[in-house]
């Protein structure tokens, strides 16, 4: 298991016991390192949905769909 693999867990798990806190903590940290995750910024987005923060919710969702539409015309491009 890698370091972001390991950071994922983490957060997932400080999500399912309801420290979301410091799961948006660590999930800014993971995106920092890889700003070009999208599943990373997924799980911001769940996580700020959990934490009631609205327009964070939407800001890390659109971001995540914009990396995933970059990356489905990268391959549709290849």
């Amino acid at each position: 298991m890698n370091d972001s693999t390991s950071a994922t867990e983490k957060a997932r798990n400080l999500l399912a016991i309801g420290r979301i806190d410091e799961a948006i903590g660590m999930i800014g940290e993971a995106i920092a390192t890889d700003p070009s995750n999208a599943p990373l910024h997924v799980m911001m987005a769940r996580a700020h949905n959990a934490a009631g923060n609205a327009d964070a919710t939407l800001a890390a969702a659109e971001q995540a769909l914009a990396l995933e539409v970059s990356v489905g015309a990268l391959h549709l491009a290849a």
